[in-house]
C-alpha cells in the first residue's frame, strides 16, 4: 500500500508503504495506521449517511486513500462514483472497480449498494493490518486470510494476522481493527456494518458485539451477537464467478 502526502494541493515526493519499502518509502507506523483507517472511514461515512442524495463510490482502496503532511485520510477519485436516494437502493451496472476490492455480491448481481463500499473498505483495513496486497498471484486477500480471521474470532488470537514488520502497536486498538475488517468483509451485504459504526468501533465508543445485528441476519439480542459474527462470517459461501470474467473496462 503506498499513500502520498498532499501539500497545498499538489502530491509531495515522498510515499509510505507498509510493505518495508527502505529508506525511500518508510514503513508506516501503527499509529499513522490507524489514523488513515478512521479518516477514510469517516470520510466513507459522510459519503453513505451525510450525503443527499447518497453517494457510492464504487472504487475504495487504497490507492484511492490519500493524506496529508497529518497523515488525515481523504477519499480520492470519484470516476465510478454515483447516486443513489437512499441506503435501501442500489444502483445496477456493468460491474466496475479494482479486482481485489471487489463485493462478491456486486460481482454476481451487478447491484453496486453502499454496502460494496463497506466491503471494499474492510479489504483496505486488512491490507493496513497484515502489510500485504488485496490481490496476490491471483487469491484475495480476504481469502488468504479467511483462517486467520476464523481463528481471531473463535478465540481473539490475532497474531498470526499482523504485519511482522509492525512494531508497538497498541493490541486493543488493533483487536478493533481486525474486528471491524471481519464484519466489513461478511459474505452477505445486509449484515455488513454501516460504515459509521464502523467509525465508532475504531475510536472505542460502540461494542464490538454491537457492529453487526439485526434480525435480517438472525442476531436480535447481544447475547447471539456475540458469536454471531463467526456463525455468518463461517457461512458457506455461494460459488463466485472469477472477478476477471465480469470486471468491464
Amino acid at each position: 500500500i503506498r499513500t502520498s502526502h498532499l501539500r497545498e494541493g499538489e502530491r509531495a515526493q515522498t510515499n509510505y508503504t507498509i510493505e518495508g519499502g527502505g529508506e525511500e518509502q518508510p514503513t508506516l507506523n501503527w499509529p499513522s495506521r490507524l489514523k488513515i483507517a478512521l479518516g477514510a472511514a469517516e470520510g466513507l461515512a459522510y459519503l453513505h449517511e451525510g450525503c443527499d442524495p447518497i453517494i457510492i463510490h464504487r472504487d475504495i482502496k487504497a490507492a484511492n486513500i490519500l493524506v496529508d503532511l497529518e497523515f488525515k485520510a481523504k477519499i480520492a477519485d470519484f470516476g465510478l462514483a454515483k447516486f443513489t436516494p437512499d441506503a435501501n437502493s442500489h444502483v445496477s451496472t456493468n460491474v466496475k472497480g479494482t479486482i481485489g476490492y471487489l463485493d462478491p455480491e456486486y460481482l454476481s448481481s451487478g447491484n453496486s449498494t453502499e454496502k460494496s463500499d463497506v466491503f471494499s473498505f474492510g479489504v483496505v483495513l486488512l491490507e493496513l493490518i497484515t502489510g500485504r496486497r488485496a490481490m496476490n498471484m491471483g487469491v484475495s486477500l480476504v481469502n488468504s486470510v479467511r483462517p486467520q480471521l476464523t481463528r481471531y474470532l473463535e478465540d481473539g488470537k490475532f497474531d498470526s494476522l499482523v504485519d511482522p514488520g509492525l512494531q508497538n502497536y497498541d493490541r486493543v486498538e488493533m483487536a478493533r481493527m481486525v474486528r471491524c475488517a471481519a464484519a466489513c468483509v461478511l459474505p452477505s451485504g445486509e449484515c455488513r456494518p454501516k460504515m459509521s459504526k464502523i467509525v465508532r468501533a475504531l475510536e472505542g465508543d460502540l461494542p464490538l458485539s454491537d457492529l453487526i445485528g439485526g434480525m435480517k441476519c438472525g442476531l436480535g439480542n447481544r447475547q447471539t451477537r456475540e458469536r454471531g459474527l463467526l456463525r455468518l462470517w463461517s457461512r458457506p459461501r455461494k460459488v463466485q464467478k472469477d472477478a476477471r470474467t465480469r470486471q468491464q473496462p
